[in-house]
């Protein structure tokens, strides 16, 4: 919710869990000097499903990364309502264990999914079947870095039948100011 109150966007928590968690609005921009009511990217409410994960592991090295992987577990009926409301978006957020000798703490790493792009995702084998849960999906990710960190998103490997490397999340998905509001790079 903060990141959506920094990027000057409303966030309202809803009070029962019916597949989404916030509705978020860019309602002040229609406000002052700079108002730009009529504009179809502030004028509607955005739903989003926020889904979290903690990583507390040490990560794994493969050549010169770093990778920490982690996954999303999500109710099947969730994904198929985020498929089903254009104006919504899976929002997942790591937070990664920070110690040093002198300090402690929690860094957070979030994106966003628009609904169009989880139904590709969903069409195209990004939500396995969970492995303790009928009920629910999961999205499998990797937090690898190098110089920097990006976030690979893994699907499943039809011939092997485990995960593959799927697509890497785009940078722009990162900044929640452009939630919902652009095209993202078509899916490998």
């Amino acid at each position: 919710m903060s990141e959506c109150f920094r990027h000057n966007m409303e966030a309202f928590k809803l009070p029962i869990d019916r597949g989404f968690d916030l509705v978020v609005t860019r309602a002040s921009q229609h406000i002052g000097i700079n108002a730009r009511a009529g504009d179809p990217a502030i004028d509607r409410p955005i739903l989003l499903q926020v889904k979290s994960v903690q990583i507390t592991e040490p990560p794994t090295r493969e050549a010169n990364r770093e990778i920490w992987p982690c996954g999303f577990p999500i109710k099947a009926v969730d994904v198929d309502l985020l498929c089903r409301v254009p104006d919504s978006a899976l929002v997942c957020v790591v937070f990664m264990l920070n110690t040093s000798d002198y300090s402690s703490g929690r860094t957070a790493y979030a994106w966003w999914i628009p609904s169009a792009r989880v139904a590709e995702m969903k069409a195209g084998g990004y939500f396995l079947p969970h492995p303790d849960d009928p009920d629910k999906l999961l999205l499998s990710a990797q937090l690898r870095k190098n110089k920097q960190l990006y976030v690979t998103l893994l699907r499943a490997n039809r011939k092997s039948g485990g995960t593959a490397t799927g697509h890497t999340v785009a940078p722009e998905q990162f900044d929640l100011s452009k939630l919902c509001t652009g095209t993202l790079p078509a899916l490998p």
